[in-house]
C-alpha cells in the first residue's frame, strides 16, 4: 500500500471516529471491512456480525461505504442479507439498496477531503424485543464484475432517540 493510500486511510478513520463520537453511547455497534485488491468483486461478500444486548429499543441501521475520486458511479447498488436470531425467533430478509454517492452534477456527496470520501446511509430501523445475534452480509449489486474505488464498507447500529435525523436515506426494495 502506498503511503499516500495509507495517510487517507488514517484521516478517514479519524473522521469516522469524530462522527461515531458526536452520536455518544447511542452506538450499538460500528465495525468496517476493507475490500481487498484492485476493488470490490461482484462475489466477494462482506459480512458483519454482532450480538445486541439493548432489547426493547428501536435500533437505526446504517451502511457507510467509503471510496475515492476513481469511483465510476453517482450511486452504489448493493444486496443486503439480514439475518437476527434470538433463542425464541429467527428472521432472514433480503434488501436492494441504492446508495446515491454524488449528487446529479457529479459532486461527492458524503464527507471527506483529498481522494477519500464516506457516505453513511440510514437504511432501516430495528426493534429486538429480546437480545439477540445480527448478522449482515453485504454484496455489491451493480452490473460490474469489479467495482473500483470501494475501499471499506461499515455498519453501524444506532439507538434511535426522538431527535434523530439520517445522514441519509437508502432506497430500499423488499425481495422477502
Amino acid at each position: 500500500m502506498r503511503k499516500v493510500d495509507v495517510i487517507q486511510r488514517l484521516l478517514t478513520a479519524m473522521t469516522a471516529v469524530i462522527l461515531l463520537a458526536a452520536c455518544g453511547e447511542n452506538i450499538v455497534y460500528s465495525h468496517y471491512e476493507a475490500v481487498e485488491g484492485r476493488g470490490w468483486r461482484k462475489n466477494d461478500t462482506l459480512s458483519f456480525t454482532t450480538t445486541v444486548m439493548v432489547p426493547d429499543r428501536d435500533l437505526d441501521v446504517y451502511v457507510d461505504v467509503r471510496h475515492g475520486n476513481n469511483y465510476p458511479y453517482r450511486n452504489l447498488a448493493l444486496s443486503l442479507t439480514s439475518m437476527l436470531s434470538s433463542p425464541a425467533d429467527s428472521l432472514v430478509r433480503t434488501d436492494t439498496l441504492r446508495l446515491m454517492l454524488a449528487d446529479s452534477e457529479g459532486r461527492w456527496t458524503g464527507e471527506g477531503f483529498t481522494n477519500l470520501y464516506h457516505n453513511a446511509s440510514y437504511v432501516t430501523t430495528l426493534r429486538l424485543d429480546t437480545p439477540a445475534t445480527c448478522r449482515f452480509v453485504l454484496l455489491p449489486a451493480m452490473q460490474d464484475s469489479l467495482l473500483q474505488g470501494v475501499s471499506d464498507i461499515g455498519v453501524w447500529l444506532v439507538i434511535s432517540s426522538s431527535s434523530h435525523v439520517p445522514h441519509q436515506s437508502a432506497g430500499i426494495r423488499t425481495t422477502e
